[in-house]
């Protein structure tokens, strides 16, 4: 269950983050012309065009960074891994759900926000926590521990406010999910097959997640902490005041939604992926 732990960690430095979540800094120009900014518009503004890309690397690592040594299976996890969620069908799905949802007003809205001066520094705050190096993420959540623990209760309150704005149920589900593929894998690495009962691995997974229930929290409130800690309290307000509005609200909704319906489907893909790899399924 230590590599279990470990990887919950860190999925929340990589969700606590969110709505924003991207790996580069990359400044976003508004498109030339009146058109209403897309969906892609608004993915690539935020990062969201990197986020199952930057996963599929986490995953692919974890295995290996965590002491497990039997080559052919770390081979079979990290490739499949990386082409899982390497998958350009996979933002495409992204794209789609979004336009389907949101009005070319409510896109505007949204786009309105991201692209001013201020939206923009957010994201740049936000995506520099997502680019933060695994090896130094533990380090990040044990400054924002003392930065939460250090401020106002106002303060407190904001980033409560943010956490449920931000998808916190949705990113427990998620890191849920991927526990549950990585047990997939343990499984496998230790020579065991596809047709492992998955209430068997349920139940590990929930026992495991309710223990650390109260971790978690501590983590995600570190997290967000450490990165909102350049913004004042006015400033964190202003951005909740954008977080409130019903079209930030459906397509933050939607967007987390969505990324925590394919995460958990590629996950499942990706157990069955390796099992076929290792030739430990009966096919």
């Amino acid at each position: 269950m230590t590599l279990l732990r470990a990887l919950a960690v860190a999925l929340i430095s990589m969700f606590a983050a969110m709505p924003s979540s991207g790996a580069e800094l990359v400044a976003y120009t508004p498109p030339a012309g009146t058109r209403h900014p897309t969906s892609s518009d608004l993915i690539r503004t935020i990062g969201l065009d990197n986020v199952f890309v930057q996963f599929g690397r986490s995953i692919a690592g974890s295995p290996r960074q965590h002491g497990i040594a039997d080559r052919q299976f770390l081979d079979a996890w990290e490739t499949s891994a990386l082409l899982a969620f390497g998958d350009g069908k996979l933002n495409a799905r992204l794209e789609a759900s979004l336009a389907r949802t949101l009005s070319n007003a409510e896109l505007s809205g949204v786009d309105s926000f991201l692209t001013s001066s201020f939206g923009q520094r957010v994201i740049k705050l936000e995506q520099a926590s997502q680019a933060i190096a695994a090896d130094q993420q533990i380090a990040a959540l044990a400054k924002g521990q003392m930065l939460y623990w250090t401020v106002s209760e106002r303060r407190k309150a904001q980033f409560e406010e943010l956490l449920n704005l931000s998808g916190a149920e949705m990113t427990f589900a998620v890191i849920g999910e991927s526990l549950r593929g990585m047990a997939l894998g343990l499984r496998l690495a230790a020579g065991g097959d596809i047709e492992t009962p998955w209430e068997e691995i349920d139940n590990a997974v929930k026992l495991q997640l309710g223990s650390m229930k109260e971790s978690l929290a501590e983590a995600a409130h570190a997290a967000l902490a450490y990165t909102y800690n350049d913004l004042t309290d006015a400033e964190l307000e202003d951005y909740l005041a954008f977080l409130r509005t019903p079209a930030a609200r459906k397509f933050y909704d939607t967007a987390t939604l969505t990324v925590g319906d394919i995460i958990r489907e590629t996950m499942f893909g990706l157990g069955e992926s390796v099992a076929l790899s290792l030739r430990r399924v009966d096919i």
